[in-house]
């Protein structure tokens, strides 16, 4: 069953610290649990394109683990179908 899941960032939070939590909600898991290899980002990248957009229609899409990630100055959306990794 596909799943979409939306976090919304706090206040100029980085994305790099929403994801794994987007994504142990998604299967349930703990935080420490997603540590799967094609979760692994460089954090210090994906929240520098981020924080540097002049744009608020700045957007980065990338697939991890099977899973649709976008992300924008204000939310992360994760699709994708979580049965497939437990």
């Amino acid at each position: 069953m596909r799943t979409t899941y939306e976090y919304e960032l706090d206040d100029g939070g980085p994305p790099s610290e929403g994801l794994p939590m987007v994504i142990a909600a998604l299967e349930d898991c703990s935080m420490r649990e997603v540590t799967r290899p094609g979760l692994r980002i460089d954090p210090d990248a994906l929240n520098r394109l981020v924080e540097d957009a002049t744009d608020d229609a700045m957007r980065v899409e990338f697939l991890s683990d099977g899973y649709e990630v976008t992300v924008t100055d204000d939310e992360i959306r994760v699709d994708g179908d979580p049965a497939q990794f437990r």
